[in-house]
């Protein structure tokens, strides 16, 4: 994604249009990760009802090595989004054109 600041005129909708994507995929990714670490603390016994199932079994490396792939990828997203929401944080902390105090009380006395 080319991200244009706020000093190139790119209008409200744009800077949160390059950032949501990333907020909305990692906060995905966050509660996938939740309910992982649920799993994983959970007990893990055979379940034993007489149905026949297929060969493949999930243990808990399975679920640790998912937990690592998704946290990669939290990961990765966050450091391609953090420079856009720096980005975003500066445009708004940044005055513009508003008069400052000094020139307020100079206009007052």
């Amino acid at each position: 994604m080319v991200w244009r600041g706020c000093l190139n005129g790119s209008s409200k909708a744009g800077v949160y249009g390059t950032y949501l994507p990333y907020a909305r995929q990692i906060k995905r990714l966050g509660e996938r990760l939740n309910e992982l670490e649920k799993r994983m603390e959970g007990v893990h016994s055979p379940q034993l009802n007489g149905m026949p199932r297929g060969t493949r079994r999930y243990s808990l490396n399975d679920d640790m090595a998912r937990y690592d792939e998704l946290m990669m990828r939290v990961q990765s997203l966050w450091a391609e989004a953090q420079p856009i929401k720096s980005e975003i944080l500066n445009c708004i902390d940044k005055p513009t054109g508003t008069p400052s105090i000094r020139s307020l009380r100079a206009k007052v006395y």
